[in-house]
C-alpha cells in the first residue's frame, strides 16, 4: 500500500530532475511542421523552459505527429521580447483532461545562440518575479 508521502516524494523527484526551471503561463506560440510550407498555426504554451514547452493543439491531435520536427515562433504577449525563432521535436501528444482537446510536448532542438541568450534572460526575469 502506498502512503500519501510516497506520491509527493515521487513528484518532487521528477521536478528535481528537470534540467531547467519551468515557467507557467500563456506564451503565444506559432508552429508548423518543418516539411510544410503552409501557414503557421497558433497556440499557447502552458509551460516552458530552455529545454522545451507544452502547447495546446488546435482541435485535434492531427495538427502534429509524434517525432515530427517543427518550426516555432515564440511571442511574448506583453510585447517585452522580440519573437523568438526555434526548431523543436514533438516528443509526446496526449488528450487533455475532461475532453478539452489535445496537448503536445516539444523538445527545443535548435535556437541561435543570441536568441537562446535572450530567451534565457527572459525566463530568468519571469521566474524571479513569480
Amino acid at each position: 500500500m502506498r502512503e500519501k508521502g510516497d506520491e509527493s516524494a515521487k513528484k518532487t523527484l521528477i521536478h528535481d530532475r528537470r534540467r531547467y526551471p519551468r515557467l507557467k503561463g500563456g506564451f503565444e506560440v506559432e508552429f508548423r511542421p518543418m516539411d510544410a510550407l503552409g501557414a503557421f498555426k497558433k497556440s499557447l504554451a502552458e509551460d516552458m523552459n530552455l529545454g522545451g514547452l507544452r502547447i495546446d493543439l488546435p482541435k485535434s491531435a492531427n495538427a502534429l505527429l509524434l517525432n515530427q520536427l517543427v518550426e516555432l515562433n515564440l511571442n511574448d504577449p506583453s510585447g517585452n521580447l522580440e519573437p523568438l525563432n526555434a526548431m523543436g521535436k514533438v516528443v509526446w501528444i496526449q488528450k487533455r483532461d475532461h475532453g478539452r482537446g489535445f496537448e503536445a510536448g516539444i523538445l527545443l532542438t535548435y535556437m541561435k545562440e543570441e536568441v537562446r541568450r535572450r530567451f534565457a534572460c527572459y525566463l530568468e526575469d519571469q521566474l524571479s518575479a513569480q
